[in-house]
């Protein structure tokens, strides 16, 4: 008889980004680009569009980290690292019906966990915005 042994790794966190989103439905992207005093990743304007779902009709402003060679929370530390000093603009953005919020996205394996640091937490707290974690994972 044969006894076999098997150890099970988790997998690290892939294909990860940190993004700073700003949506509303009649968004100005330049006048978001003006108010930040940042060159947004990508923008889309409002309105429908062939790849969107047919309710998703509000414009996008977009500053994204997805460098490869960082972990996602380092990705999540540059993200702040840019926006920590707008913190009052993106509180005026939101009062004005702005939705902000900070997103951290990947491709995750079963049990997978993000450790993001006590002043890391801190630090996203004080820009008063949420964090959206978006995960993807497959099911094979």
């Amino acid at each position: 008889m044969t006894t076999a042994s098997y150890t099970y790794a988790e997998r690290k966190w892939a294909d990860t980004d940190a993004t700073l989103v700003v949506r509303k439905d009649d968004l100005d992207p330049q006048a978001v680009t003006a108010r930040l005093g940042l060159d947004p990743t990508a923008t889309r304007l409002p309105g429908p569009a062939r790849l969107r779902s047919a309710g998703d009709t509000s414009g996008l402003w977009l500053y994204q980290c997805s460098t490869a060679a960082l972990g996602l929370p380092e990705q999540i530390d540059r993200v702040v690292d840019a926006v920590e000093e707008r913190a009052g603009v993106l509180h005026e953005l939101a009062a004005e019906g702005h939705e902000v919020t900070l997103t951290a996205f990947g491709f995750v394996g079963n049990g997978s966990v993000l450790e993001i640091m006590p002043q890391t937490a801190l630090r996203i707290a004080s820009l008063g915005i949420p964090l959206e974690l978006r995960v993807s994972g497959s099911e094979r």
